[in-house]
């Protein structure tokens, strides 16, 4: 995938990197491959330093140059996703019921992964917040801090996003925002929209 991101720097201080959630690494271990990989960040063109950190749940991008209060920046990110594949039995709604139910009443705090919002199923794909997302600059950046279910939070509502999607011509795409556009491409391994 691709997106553009314009970042406004709303603080009272110079700005020399931004962060991004990348919320489906979520609750994976240090071995396994990450679901959500940016591949590339940049801007005007120019190439810019990626760090990742909190077991690949957070990138932090180095700005081309300090940005002042007020200003814009344009960010290029170019990523790619591997969709984890759940049983059928996990995706009943009486198994989320359970599990939301369990977490209610339960002491202990369950640990969870990103697959209660970035799974695939028999028939369908969930892809909740499959893109990176720009973190609040006064965000603690912790994995701890992430939560999913009834009870997770996830911040979205802190940059303007252009996000394009690559799938299958036969797939129906259903999205939070208005679709700008759609092309077909014709490619060896068949038709994509």
């Amino acid at each position: 995938g691709r997106e553009v991101v314009g970042v406004v720097n709303s603080t009272r201080h110079d700005l020399e990197s931004v962060n991004f959630f990348l919320y489906p690494n979520v609750g994976q271990s240090d071995e396994e491959e990450p679901y959500l990989q940016v591949r590339r960040v940049s801007s005007d063109g120019h190439e810019l330093s990626v760090s990742a950190r909190a077991r690949m749940t957070l990138i932090q991008v180095a700005l081309p140059a300090k940005l002042a209060p007020g200003e814009l920046v344009e960010l290029t990110l170019e990523f790619a996703a591997r969709v984890p594949r759940l049983q059928r039995e996990e995706t009943t709604l009486l198994a989320h019921f359970l599990q939301e139910a369990n977490d209610a009443v339960s002491a202990e705090r369950q640990r969870r992964d990103a697959r209660d919002i970035f799974f695939a199923a028999d028939q369908s794909m969930l892809l909740g917040y499959f893109f990176p997302m720009l973190v609040p600059h006064d965000a603690v950046v912790t994995e701890q801090g992430m939560a999913f279910g009834a009870g997770g939070i996830v911040f979205s509502e802190v940059g303007d996003y252009e996000v394009s999607v690559t799938a299958d011509a036969q797939l129906t795409v259903i999205g939070s925002a208005p679709v700008v556009s759609t092309q077909v491409l014709k490619g060896e391994d068949g038709e994509r929209s």
